[in-house]
């Protein structure tokens, strides 16, 4: 997402932070704004982001993120920046779920949801005409067919 290294950068380190976050939404949003202050002095970014959809592509090249959506066909998918923003009411809904919402959150509801999805779709059946099938005489690991 970001093709504006500094020069004397050669690499890009992308981690990721996973684990209990701080109950109370006062102390969760200083916390990520404390890890987002840091990693900024670091030059670095963070990937949720509670920036307002203006100050997120005053960071980005919109123009650029937009060409490359427009060149790929992928104008009808959420930009990154939908997909990283801060959305107090999915927090709000999260924290508080119906039963429903528990349900489709837990093993195994969650995941006979997903399959049901994808066969409604049928994208399951895309896989079998994929072009890596057709490349070469390995398959995608490497294995001789």
């Amino acid at each position: 997402m970001y093709p504006h290294l500094k020069e004397e950068q050669k690499l890009m380190l992308s981690i990721g932070l996973w684990g209990y976050r701080p109950p109370r939404p006062d102390d969760f949003l200083k916390a990520n704004q404390d890890l987002k202050r840091k990693l900024r002095e670091l030059g670095g970014m963070k990937s949720q982001t509670y920036y307002t959809e203006s100050a997120f592509w005053e960071m980005y090249d919109r123009e650029w993120y937009d060409s490359l959506r427009t060149k790929y066909g992928a104008i009808s998918l959420l930009s990154v920046y939908e997909k990283v923003k801060f959305d107090p009411e999915a927090e709000q809904r999260a924290a508080n779920p119906s039963l429903a919402e528990g349900l489709m959150g837990s093993w195994p509801f969650s995941g006979c949801y997903g399959i049901n999805k994808v066969i409604e779709s049928g994208a399951h059946l895309q896989a079998k005409t994929s072009a890596w099938k057709s490349m070469g005489e390995t398959d995608r690991f490497g294995m001789r067919r």
